[in-house]
Formats: structure tokens, C-alpha cells, sequence
């Protein structure tokens, strides 16, 4: 069951939004709950008590706006897909910074929505598979892509860290290149910055000409380095996840 929520001060329109979700979800026969919030704050408090996996903000909204929205939850680390809604295409390039998934054209609604929905509904799916990962001292582990906020390669070893963990897991030396982890992780959402680092957008916070942010856990960052040869490339993927085309 996938429960999803629509945001918007505006009664009529959210009716409006309701029908065209509901008509996307309904082509993919997927089982879904849909609620309906007119009051942005009262969205906020529900959300924070019993996260929702799918969630459509409205950009201008009293009280709390989409991107305020946004924001409080990425700094909770709540794991819900947040699709804004707007007339301000600008935002698309600080919306990264809160792990907004896409932003929709409130004027072209109906065309723009259908990508967003099958992009989050195939990630949703893809997320759920693990990946099965042999480690340096003989165990063998279980890891959804979803948790891994980076992997490092120092040498011919490559350890992984995962999101909220104080410890970095080591894999059997040799069995593993990153060059094979960056092509099984991008659909994932994975990005090469440097030779030696792949990191997960989920947990990327800030962008930097030869640096990036992540988020290791609630409240504790880390920064990496982007190699120079990496940078524009970085930075034209991390624009295409705003735009309907994306296919990152």
C-alpha cells in the first residue's frame, strides 16, 4: 500500500490534483491511499507523526510553503518522495538541497505529473532490492541501495557507508571495482564524483565547485571531494533531476 498525500491551500484545485494522481496510479494497478490537506501546517504535523511515501507540495502556501516543507523534512531524514508543484521553475535548483524529487508546471499539470509518478513508482520497486555484498572479514551482507550514503575505493579496497552507522563496512579486497558499483548504482541515483567516491543523491546537501556535503546521519555531515574532470558533468545530472526528461 502506498500512501500518498496532496498539499495545496487551494480547496478546488487539490480536487483537481486529486483526480489526475489518482487517474496515474490507477493505469499502474498499484494499491494506494490518497489524503487531502488544505492547511499546510496541519499536512506538517500529520507527516511528521506517520510519514506518507509520496507527497505533492504546493509551492505557495501560507504558513508553510513547499520548500520550508521540504526542508523540515529532509533535515528529520523522513524517507518520503516530495514532488512540488509550482509556478517558479527557479526553485528546481535549490530544491536538490531538500531531496525534492521533481518539480511539476502547475499550468502543465497534466502533461508533467505522468513522469514523476513512474519515475517514483519504478524507484520505489528498485529500492526494495537488495544488493548482496561479501565483506573483508567473511560475512556475507544484505543492503538496500537506499541505505548506502557513499561508497570509497583506497587501493584495490572499496568500503561503504551507511546512512545513520558510525562504522564503514569493508568488502573482500579485489572481488569488487567501483567501476562495476557505478554502473550497477546509478538507476539508483548514484553519482561518480571523483575516482575514488560514489555517493547516493538521496544524501547529498550542498554542491561546491570541487566539493560535495552529504549527510552521514541526523545532524553529522561530511564532505567529499569532486574531482575537477567530474564537476560540469556533476552538475548538468543533478539539473536533469528537476526536468520532466530526466531519465538519471
Amino acid at each position: 500500500m502506498i500512501r500518498i498525500a496532496a498539499v495545496d491551500d487551494d480547496r478546488l484545485f487539490l480536487q483537481t490534483l486529486k483526480d489526475i494522481i489518482a487517474l496515474q496510479i490507477d493505469i499502474h494497478q498499484y494499491s494506494y491511499e490518497l489524503d487531502l490537506y488544505d492547511d499546510s501546517e496541519m499536512f506538517l504535523n500529520c507527516q511528521m507523526t506517520a510519514p506518507y511515501d509520496l507527497v505533492f507540495l504546493d509551492m505557495d502556501m501560507p504558513k508553510y510553503d513547499g520548500i520550508s516543507i521540504a526542508e523540515k523534512m529532509s533535515a528529520q531524514n523522513i524517507d518520503t518522495t516530495v514532488i512540488i508543484i509550482t509556478e517558479h521553475e527557479h526553485y528546481a535548483r535549490v530544491g536538490y538541497r531538500y531531496h525534492v524529487f521533481r518539480f511539476v508546471r502547475k499550468g502543465y499539470l497534466t502533461e508533467e505529473i505522468q513522469e514523476p509518478i513512474e519515475s517514483f513508482l519504478s524507484e520505489k520497486v528498485k529500492m526494495k532490492h537488495n544488493i548482496i555484498l561479501n565483506t573483508d572479514n567473511g560475512m556475507v551482507r544484505s543492503i538496500l541501495p537506499s541505505e548506502i550514503v557513499y561508497l570509497v575505493s583506497v587501493g584495490h579496497y572499496i568500503s561503504l557507508k551507511k546512512y545513520g552507522s558510525s562504522d564503514i563496512i569493508n568488502l573482500i579486497s579485489g572481488k569488487y571495482t567501483m567501476n562495476q558499483f557505478e554502473t550497477q548504482l546509478e538507476p539508483y541515483g548514484f553519482l561518480r564524483i571523483h575516482k575514488s567516491y560514489l555517493v547516493n543523491f538521496r544524501y547529498v546537501i550542498k554542491i561546491q565547485y570541487d566539493k560535495m556535503t552529504i549527510s552521514e546521519s541526523v545532524g553529522s555531515c561530511k564532505i567529499l571531494p569532486i574531482s575537477h574532470k567530474k564537476s560540469s558533468d556533476i552538475r548538468k545530472k543533478i539539473d536533469l533531476l528537476f526536468r520532466r526528461e530526466d531519465k538519471l
